[in-house]
């Protein structure tokens, strides 16, 4: 596959307005590979499209409530429209001057401003009085939008922390086994060894950005924690490890020291919040921000330098069977978004809008696949593991429909590597419908796939010696077995009949054993390696390797055939037989181009997990997922962003 276009990021909204709102971002050029999708989404352009009218809509049409706008950064998505203006009671700013200021230095201090609260702090509704406000309808910078979260987004956890330590007699918690300053040296951090976590109705394990308190004495009330010799601390996990959740590393508010009777309590998990918290103190492009922001500024609808426009997107062959479910108003969204993305010189923002059961979620799903198909690649992300899980099955069986391979047998072959999946397995109730693009089972399977033993070079290699030295192999082995006769022979002082396998069964037999890692290893391929990076050459050998296989178990597996007869098609040199001579022509073919494919390491499963990171095309994760992204070195993706799929 070649670089991309563009880049497309779909991200599905929670709120109450039923939209799917399609990012593109067309800068590519200058993307820096460590942007999360709440940075990407500060180049872009703003418009509006309306799924059940195909009309661009204006800023009035419909208004957007308060509490859209209040949830907006919560989910790390821009407004997709502002407020009534004549909406009443919203207070005026407060000063810029009195916000949190926004610095680089400050995405550090989330986790450590939660670890300052006392337990007054975390109760007292008033600690960030006259600095919480409603999120104003206009801005004066860009610093003044990013800085207007700072505070919500700290009450919001306050509130949320308070809430969970008042119910925290029901809370999970653990005896704490040991606690002891941890080797790295860092200031109040500790290895902590805790008991089998009780409390639990539900089992989960302990994650990343864990609160605990670590307390003396199992408390029931706010009122027994706040008892004045009673100890306590604040802690957030940095890493667990530990399979069974009990080993830990924890970062305290202040400094403790182990005592029998210790607990610790699980109260709630910041990882989202710090994300959030993260991505509003890291700026990098701010073209699209500007263009949403400033009231001046007017949206293009249509670039002055490309030609290109819907004609010309009607030339292109699309798949029929694609559009074939979608309506007019449908088919059209499609085409405006595949517009915007021929354009590499303006970015810009597109909502497909409707009442819910109107088929935004098919349409983006098509549109998902033919941007696949264009070459495009796209990170799709919603607020919910339920609403990305169910996207990206539709894409999935969309795409299994579209890239199906059938071989000789019948069988069928799904190339969907291009497809990722990625988050925790629990969580997403990843099923077996769907398992084939998440990202765990796929590092499971390509690992399986490179190993020394069950990998493609070992059973390439197996059938390949077999077809070439069976005959020699036979009577090795006939003359092993001869020996092996003797050897036992002269230690039981007796003698015994040997019974020697044919030469029929003797080749059948490794057949049997050689055949199915290699086909199992060939579906691997084909499945979780994109046809982009294997090469469509090597694809379609594999594919005649399966068939080419199928003809040899027909030829080794006959029903009159006798031993003699098998040998001689073996013996002849060089081979005769058009199906043995085929078969291992295609293995030799396929062990050189395998071999010059840069594939990762069996046994460093952090390069796989990149490998397929870089190598996918369509990436699906919630919102606060792909926070993770940031660390992934890959060429940029092409961004679209869907809010809202529930029809």
């Amino acid at each position: 596959m070649g670089s991309p276009k563009s880049t497309v990021y779909i991200t599905l909204s929670s709120s109450s307005s039923d939209s799917i709102s399609l990012f593109y971002d067309s800068s590519n050029s200058e993307s820096s590979s460590d942007e999360n999708l709440t940075q990407i989404l500060q180049r872009c352009e703003f418009q509006q499209y309306d799924s059940t009218t195909s009309e661009n809509l204006n800023y009035d049409d419909p208004p957007i409530s308060d509490e859209v706008i209040e949830a907006v950064p919560l989910q790390i998505i821009l407004p997709t429209e502002p407020a009534p203006a004549n909406n009443p009671g919203l207070p005026l700013p407060v000063p810029f001057d009195q916000r949190i200021p926004i610095t680089p230095a400050k995405k550090h201090e989330f986790t450590k401003l939660i670890l300052s609260w006392s337990l007054d702090d975390i109760f007292n509704k008033d600690l960030f009085k006259n600095k919480v406000e409603n999120i104003p309808l206009t801005f004066e910078s860009e610093d003044q939008y990013f800085g207007s979260f700072a505070y919500p987004l700290l009450e919001e956890t306050r509130a949320e922390l308070a809430s969970s330590i008042e119910i925290m007699h029901r809370a999970p918690f653990a005896d704490i086994l040991s606690i002891n300053k941890s080797k790295s040296g860092e200031n109040r951090v500790y290895d902590v060894t805790v008991g089998h976590w009780g409390n639990q109705f539900i089992e989960r394990d302990t994650l990343l950005g864990d609160l605990l308190l670590l307390v003396e004495e199992k408390p029931e009330s706010v009122s027994e924690l706040k008892r004045v010799e009673r100890t306590w601390a604040l802690s957030v996990v940095k890493s667990n490890e530990g399979d069974d959740g009990t080993s830990l590393k924890v970062k305290a508010s202040q400094s403790i020291k182990f005592q029998d009777g210790l607990f610790a309590v699980y109260v709630m998990n910041i990882t989202t919040q710090k994300r959030i918290w993260n991505s509003l103190h890291v700026h990098r492009n701010l073209n699209i921000i500007k263009e949403v922001l400033y009231s001046e500024s007017k949206v293009k609808e249509k670039c002055n330098v490309c030609s290109f426009g819907y004609d010309g997107m009607v030339s292109l062959k699309l798949d029929p069977h694609l559009l074939l479910n979608l309506n007019e108003s449908q088919r059209k969204a499609i085409m405006t978004v595949l517009c915007k993305t021929q354009c590499g010189h303006i970015s810009s923002v597109e909502q497909i809008w409707g009442p819910p059961r109107t088929g935004k979620t098919m349409t983006v799903s098509v549109l998902i696949v033919i941007l696949l198909q264009m070459k495009h690649r796209t990170l799709t992300c919603a607020p919910t593991n339920v609403a990305i899980v169910e996207l990206a099955s539709r894409v999935l069986n969309l795409a299994r429909e579209l890239f199906k391979t059938a071989t000789a047998s019948g069988n069928y072959l799904f190339s969907v590597g291009d497809l990722l999946l990625f988050g925790k397995r629990e969580i997403l109730k990843v099923s077996t419908d769907i398992e084939e693009i998440y990202l765990e089972h796929r590092i499971e399977r390509l690992a399986e796939c490179l190993g020394p033993v069950t990998g493609w070079k070992h059973c390439i290699r197996s059938m390949s010696d077999l077809l070439e030295n069976c005959v020699s192999k036979y009577y090795n082995f006939i003359e092993t077995e001869f020996l092996k006769d003797k050897l036992r022979n002269e230690n039981e002082g007796k003698r015994s009949m040997l019974e020697i396998k044919s030469f029929i069964e003797f080749v059948q037999e490794r057949f049997i054993s050689f055949a199915p890692p290699l086909r199992r290893c060939i579906r691997t391929f084909c499945t979780h390696v994109p046809i982009s990076f294997m090469g469509e050459y090597n694809f379609q050998n594999m594919i005649f390797l399966m068939d080419s296989l199928s003809s040899l178990e027909y030829l080794l597996f006959p029903k009159n055939l006798v031993s003699e007869e098998l040998e001689d098609i073996f013996n002849s040199k060089p081979l005769q037989d058009d199906v043995v001579v085929s078969c291992l022509s295609l293995l030799k073919t396929l062990q050189i181009s395998l071999e010059g494919l840069p594939l990762p390491c069996f046994s460093n499963k952090y390069a796989i997990k990149q490998f397929c990171f870089e190598r996918a095309s369509v990436i699906f994760c919630t919102t606060s997922s792909s926070y993770k992204l940031n660390a992934v070195s890959m060429e940029p993706l092409n961004i679209m962003s869907s809010m809202k799929l529930l029809s």
